[in-house]
């Protein structure tokens, strides 16, 4: 039979793990919105400290995207940065300023030890004359690794609305 005092070592053993997830799952979400941040405000050097060496994003699009992004997957520093550099991107005159991502929408976490995943709805804003407008719908399926004590991105995987990944990516986290 346990002592009262094994017993409350246990439940305090339960309760710093429990801790522990929501700092971490915490901590995820902050990145998310880190990530947005950075890549509205064109500080392009800070949104590539977010990721591992081995980072990579996929990009994948729906019929019809009104996204100027081009399809593909760029890896590593010098891949993140050629994507987050994009002249016809990110870069691309009348962009940086008038622009939203909005990535912690409809977010599940899973945290596994030093690695996480997520799936997070995917919404791109932009302010074209005097309207606001939806320029992209999707789903992101994220990978996280805790590295030195911090979570950096491993992987996001983003599909438009309407793309065949679309469905796949939200099964991520189950």
């Amino acid at each position: 039979m346990p002592t009262a005092s094994g017993d409350a070592a246990s439940r305090l053993d339960a309760l710093e793990a429990r801790l522990r997830l929501l700092e971490d799952e915490r901590a995820i979400r902050d990145l998310l919105s880190t990530y947005s941040s950075h890549a509205d405000a064109m500080r392009d050097d800070d949104w590539l400290a977010l990721w591992s060496q081995d980072g990579a994003i996929e990009v994948a699009m729906g019929e019809g995207s009104a996204l100027l992004a081009r399809p593909g997957r760029w890896s590593g520093p010098e891949g993140l940065r050629a994507f987050i550099t994009n002249p016809d991107g990110h870069q691309r005159p009348g962009f940086y300023g008038r622009s939203m991502h909005m990535h912690g929408n409809n977010s599940i976490v899973v945290v596994d030890g030093d690695d996480a995943r997520a799936t997070t709805y995917s919404l791109l804003l932009q302010r074209i004359g005097d309207q606001t407008v939806v320029v992209g719908a999707g789903v992101s399926a994220w990978r996280f690794r805790r590295e030195e004590g911090s979570w950096v991105v491993v992987e996001r995987r983003r599909s438009e609305v309407g793309a065949a990944e679309t469905a796949e990516l939200l099964g991520t986290t189950r």
